[in-house]
């Protein structure tokens, strides 16, 4: 019942992060064709600015070291002709702001950003939580790994977009050791290692 609370808890945190994000203003200026401005608003310390390409190829990280608005110039002229997205790491969610670079121009679309709520992982024991937060709807792919030296799969599932809540996992009594759990979901892999 206590993790049950801290669930909901949590839940409703993260609520309340997804509205306030997706009210939040981010934009791209462009300037001199592919020399843009990014302005974030409201960020925080501890969070991260990350650069990717279509393949999930980290360019350019970058922690957040001072609360309010963020504003950093970016000379872009060497990326190849490609999909990007500038990715503002916030803890439990993460802020993807899409752009293009087509002939030496950049393309960015407001309507394209977009904020991607993490699974939330917990651990009790022997049985491990699963969920994700009710106002998202997409999928979360789930694989639960036992670190032996074939790091084996012991079980997979899928939570679908309609399923609200968590799910709950009890692992063997009688299998300790260091164990992984992998949720996939909108192109990104969350992890969590734990101990048994």
């Amino acid at each position: 019942m206590k993790i049950m609370k801290k669930f909901l808890a949590l839940v409703f945190v993260l609520s309340s992060l997804f509205t306030n994000a997706n009210n939040s203003t981010t934009t791209l200026t462009t300037g001199n064709k592919l020399k843009t401005t990014l302005t974030l608003d409201n960020v925080r310390p501890g969070q991260k600015l990350i650069l990717k390409d279509l393949h999930g190829t980290i360019m350019y990280r970058e922690p957040i070291l001072h609360q309010g608005d963020y504003r950093r110039k970016f000379d872009l002229s060497l990326l190849p002709k490609g999909g990007y997205s500038f990715e503002l790491d916030k803890g439990f969610a993460i802020l993807i702001v899409p752009f293009n670079v087509d002939n030496s121009t950049l393309i960015f679309n407001e309507q394209q950003k977009r904020l991607i709520l993490k699974p939330i992982i917990s651990v009790d024991n022997h049985t491990i939580k699963v969920g994700k937060s009710p106002v998202v709807d997409y999928s979360v792919k789930v694989a639960i790994y036992y670190e032996s030296s074939n790091d084996e799969v012991i079980y997979t599932d899928e939570i679908s977009p309609s399923k609200k809540g968590y799910r709950a996992y009890t692992l063997l009594d009688n299998m300790p050791g260091n164990y992984r759990v992998v949720c996939e979901t909108e192109g990104h892999t969350f992890t969590k290692h734990f101990k048994i």
